[in-house]
């Protein structure tokens, strides 16, 4: 991904942006989130559908942040250089054991 030209509404770099939330967790710019808050938000939700459906297959869609947010519950490598290095769009398949996150495949061949 181009550091260069993604910027938001307000005119600020969309990566380093996204860098920040990374380092500060706890920082949420005006009208938004945190990754705390998101994080704790998306984990709560992905839980509640691999308990209900305990032992099936499921599809899950996502923004690329917030499954690399949830991702990182988890696990702590999935962070800003992994959420970073996705393709956007992408396609992961993530496996788990009850709530424990044990694969991850990445599907989409890319750009």
């Amino acid at each position: 991904m181009a550091e260069e030209g993604y910027f938001d509404k307000e005119g600020r770099n969309i990566i380093k942006s996204t860098e920040e939330l990374y380092i500060s967790p706890d920082l949420a710019f005006q009208g938004g989130e945190s990754n705390n808050t998101a994080q704790s938000r998306g984990v709560k939700a992905l839980n509640e559908v691999i308990n209900k459906y305990m032992g099936k297959r499921i599809a899950v869609g996502t923004h690329g942040n917030i499954m690399t947010i949830m991702m990182s519950y988890f696990d702590p490598k999935y962070d800003f250089t992994f959420w970073k290095s996705t393709s956007m769009p992408d396609i992961y398949r993530i496996e788990f054991k009850e709530n424990s996150l044990i694969n991850v495949e990445r599907l989409w061949p890319g750009m």
